[in-house]
Order: C-alpha cells, then sequence, then structure tokens
C-alpha cells in the first residue's frame, strides 16, 4: 500500500467513526474552569457549549424539537411549562445512579414532583450586591435598589419576571399573586428607576466597580467578594421585603440524537467531587449532600452560599405563571426595555 492510499484508509476510518459531539445549553460561567474538560477526556467526546441569559430565551430555543442541544439548564420556575409541552425527555435514573447523592429536601419539589424530567444542579437566592466603598452603608430594601438607581450606577437581572417581582416587593405586593394591577404598578417602579444597564451576570462589573449596585444572584455576588482584583469589599443581601431562591436543574432537551452520552453528563455533574468543584468555583449552594461533604468549612459556614433560615424564610420560589400572567409580565417587560 503507498503512502496516498494509506491516508486515505486513515480518512476514511476517522470520518466513520466521528468524535460524538454533546450540545450543551447553561447559563454563563455555571461550570468549574476543569468540569467540561475532565468530561471530555474520561468520556472521550467534544461538549459544544452555548450560553442564554434569562429562561424565555431557554424556552424559545426548545420550543420546536429537535433544537439541536442535548443537555440544557432549566430553572424550576419553567420546567412545568416545558415538561407539558413535551420539550423535555423524560430521565431514564437506571443511567443516573448519582442521583442517591441529592439531598432529601431538593428531590420531588412541586416543579417536578417525580423529578421525570430534572435532577437539581444548584441553587441559589437572588438579592442585591453592592461595593462597599461607594455605599458604604449597603443595602437593606428593595426601594433602596429603585429609588436611588437615577444617582448611582446599578444595573438589574436581564429577566423581565425577576425584575418585576422585586418591583413587587419594594411596592408591597405579593409577587406569588401576580396580577394585572400589580404588574403594571411594578413595571411603572422600574421605568422610572431608569438603572445604568441590564445585566444577568453582574459580577465583572462589581469587580472592576461599574457597577455600585446591582439586583444579582447570590452565587455572582459571592464569587464578586471573593475575586482578588475587586475594587472593593462586596456587600450581598436579600432585603428585609423578602427575596427570591431557585433551583436550577439538569434535563435532556427533546429530540436529542445523544441520549446515552446526555445521560452519562448528567451522571457525571452529580458525581460529588464534580459537583464539589462546580461549588468551589461558582460559589452557588449545592443540593448534592455528598457533594457538600467534600467542601471546605469556610464555604459551608458562608451565610452567602448557605444561608441561615432566618433568611431563607423570607424567600419565596418564583410562580410557575399562567399563559395570562406570562403574558402580561412580557407586554411589561418589551415596554421597560423599549424605554432604554
Amino acid at each position: 500500500m503507498n503512502r496516498w492510499m494509506l491516508v486515505a484508509c486513515l480518512v476514511a476510518v476517522g470520518c466513520s467513526n466521528p468524535v460524538p459531539t454533546l450540545h450543551v445549553f447553561n447559563w454563563p460561567d455555571y461550570f468549574a474552569a476543569d468540569t467540561v474538560a475532565n468530561f471530555e477526556k474520561e468520556f472521550g467526546c467534544k461538549v459544544v457549549l452555548d450560553y442564554f441569559d434569562s429562561p424565555e430565551m431557554l424556552r424559545a430555543k426548545l420550543e420546536h424539537p429537535p433544537s439541536g442541544f442535548d443537555v440544557v439548564f432549566p430553572s424550576d420556575e419553567i420546567v412545568p411549562s416545558l415538561s407539558s409541552a413535551s420539550l423535555l425527555e423524560p430521565l431514564d435514573r437506571s443511567k443516573i445512579p448519582n442521583f442517591v447523592h441529592i439531598d432529601a429536601r431538593f428531590k420531588g419539589l412541586d416543579f417536578d414532583r417525580s423529578n421525570t424530567h430534572t435532577v437539581p444542579y444548584m441553587w441559589g437566592m437572588t438579592g442585591v450586591a453592592w461595593n462597599t466603598k461607594t455605599v458604604p452603608g449597603g443595602i437593606s430594601s428593595w426601594k433602596q435598589l429603585f429609588d436611588g438607581a437615577a444617582t448611582r450606577k446599578s444595573s438589574y437581572l436581564d429577566d423581565g419576571h425577576e425584575v418585576l417581582v422585586a418591583a413587587m416587593f419594594a411596592n408591597g405586593d405579593d409577587p406569588r399573586k401576580p396580577t394585572a394591577e400589580t404588574i403594571r404598578r411594578a413595571a411603572d417602579r422600574v421605568s422610572k428607576a431608569k438603572p445604568t444597564g441590564w445585566d444577568s451576570a453582574p459580577k465583572t462589573r462589581l469587580v472592576v466597580g461599574d457597577h455600585a449596585v446591582a439586583h444579582a444572584f447570590s452565587g455572582d455576588a459571592r464569587q464578586a467578594a471573593v475575586a482578588p482584583e475587586r475594587v472593593a469589599d462586596v456587600g450581598f443581601a436579600i432585603p428585609e421585603e423578602g427575596g427570591t431562591i431557585f433551583v436550577d436543574n439538569i434535563a435532556i432537551a427533546k429530540g436529542t440524537r445523544r441520549s446515552e452520552l446526555a445521560h452519562a453528563f448528567v451522571n457525571y455533574l452529580l458525581r460529588p467531587d464534580v459537583s464539589a468543584s462546580i461549588t468551589r468555583d461558582m460559589k452557588f449552594g449545592n443540593p448534592n449532600s455528598a457533594a457538600r461533604a467534600l467542601l471546605p468549612k469556610e464555604l459551608l459556614d458562608d451565610p452567602i452560599v448557605n444561608p441561615p433560615e432566618s433568611t431563607l424564610k423570607r424567600c419565596v420560589f418564583l410562580p410557575v405563571l399562567t399563559s395570562e400572567q406570562r403574558g402580561l409580565i412580557e407586554a411589561a417587560w418589551a415596554e421597560i426595555k423599549g424605554r432604554g
């Protein structure tokens, strides 16, 4: 066999045995530095990452299966609508033995009572972060975020539901039971506030001092607080009126052509050492009891990562919206963003 025939044969063999590719759709910066690379090496595959910055963006991408994505990370409030629309594959739990490590209090939650379509990944809270140099007194009320936004650099999450819920808290309305009137009042408050920007990952701006105050997820705030290059200390709190609590989940998108590899990735992410590494890097709460046993004491004792019951009692899950409520929130959000 001459050299060119050998090359042709090798190319043919390579083409007939392509490296399997897994397409993953997640929030930005939600893995440890080595999570994906280690999976690729261990399973002999390639992982292609894409990112969404709001639950609505995830929903839109999954609307017409197959979406092109294999593993996705829906937050609790959109799991019921994704499930009812048959946009998620039922999980084969026999292929996810590491599910046994999930703490009992995170199993069978209302949004997926049998964990038919999802397994918990990370959890956290939504509150307010601030630069202690610029805001030395800190933030204790949502009213300070909205009413003071015109006079200092601030950002709100680029998520209409979260932002309007925060405004409902500030208005004294119950965010668990949104009505046309409370949604309108919340939208009016947000429109008058005129934040510097919308940012679902404000940690970088907090670190460099671009934002004095940020509506933020707890893990992002904690990452900013421990960043060695930050310009000032970063504080975080759930305001006195309350905040939201969320559970982000791992699911398999409807129509995946890589079901076996997708299940392997789900199981891998629940492996205690892998899950603990993600929490060490990302600073979000961990629903994996075996992973928590591997975390350092300072992280377990951190009130942002593992808040006390007194804080959790002031937090609520975002409500699962009816189609009418969702339409009202989407319309209000479009109007707010349209005003700049």
